[in-house]
């Protein structure tokens, strides 16, 4: 019995690319980042989404995932839930993978194509 207990724990997770929008009525002001990441994974990895790290400089995230029971299928692209987070301008953030890290720059979004891009980007989810 006990070799049917799988213990899961979180790893870090390949990245191939990620994306980075932020909008905010003024530079000066608090706005939000909307980010997500995409990426090959192994089989026995899942649930991979983005983790803010406390210890990287601010803007630096992480992709992880729960490692577990192999899925069976061919699945083993992924794309990140977006994470969406408050703070201050900065054009470029970081995203750390299993297979290092990621620099991503920032696009820079008025209210409304915001709301247009994160309609887009639930309709393909």
């Amino acid at each position: 019995m006990s070799s049917d207990i799988v213990e899961s724990r979180i790893v870090l997770v390949p990245v191939t690319r990620a994306y980075a929008t932020y909008t905010s009525f003024s530079l000066h002001l608090l706005g939000t980042f909307h980010v997500y990441a995409e990426g090959e994974k192994p089989l026995n990895i899942r649930n991979p989404h983005l983790t803010p790290q406390m210890w990287y400089p601010p803007g630096g995230l992480a992709v992880v995932g729960v490692v577990g029971r192999p899925r069976l299928g061919p699945i083993t692209s992924y794309r990140t839930p977006v994470y969406s987070y408050q703070g201050q301008y900065q054009d470029t953030i970081y995203v750390q993978g299993a297979n290092g890290i990621v620099t991503v720059k920032v696009r820079l979004l008025k209210d409304e194509e915001a709301e247009s891009f994160l309609d887009t980007l639930d309709a393909a989810a």
